[in-house]
């Protein structure tokens, strides 16, 4: 596998772009100058690095039907999303039904602002998952909301 730093341009405001490395950046001025939005999204375990250092974010998208909606992918599993132009963020990996090795690609959905796919990868397997966020929200209930929406695509799926 080999690991690039992500760039997004913002689906908003074209001098908007995102740059992704154990940190989040932002610049508003197509680069000219950036602004640190995250602390480090990586696990940051020193076991985990190997013969390949990583640890970093991997895959960054902006919702194009809620602008500020961000979200990010590592290559050490983690997903997180923001609903505030990365004031704030949230930890969403453990509602993903599988743990594989890093997430390949995060993208969110064009049609509905509370969708988000997600690509997983592992040494030998994939897995893509769709999460449907049933509320638009994050707060201290979060996770019980994501479980829930993870049950309800579970039970749809038999």
């Amino acid at each position: 596998m080999q690991v690039l730093a992500p760039l997004l341009m913002s689906p908003f405001d074209t001098n908007t772009i995102y740059f992704g490395s154990q940190y989040l950046f932002r610049s508003r001025d197509r680069g000219d100058t950036w602004e640190k939005l995250t602390g480090d999204m990586s696990s940051n375990d020193k076991k985990q690095i190997g013969e390949i250092p990583y640890q970093d974010i991997i895959s960054i998208s902006e919702s194009p039907k809620k602008k500020g909606l961000i979200y990010t992918g590592t290559d050490d599993g983690r997903l997180y999303m923001s609903l505030d132009e990365g004031k704030e963020w949230n930890e969403l990996t453990a509602s993903l039904s599988s743990k594989k090795e890093w997430i390949g690609t995060v993208l969110a959905s064009r049609y509905d602002e509370r969708t988000v796919y997600v690509s997983q990868q592992g040494r030998y397997d994939e897995a893509v998952e769709r999460l449907d966020l049933a509320y638009p929200k994050v707060d201290a209930d979060a996770k019980k909301e994501l479980k829930a929406a993870r049950a309800e695509l579970d039970a749809e799926k038999k």
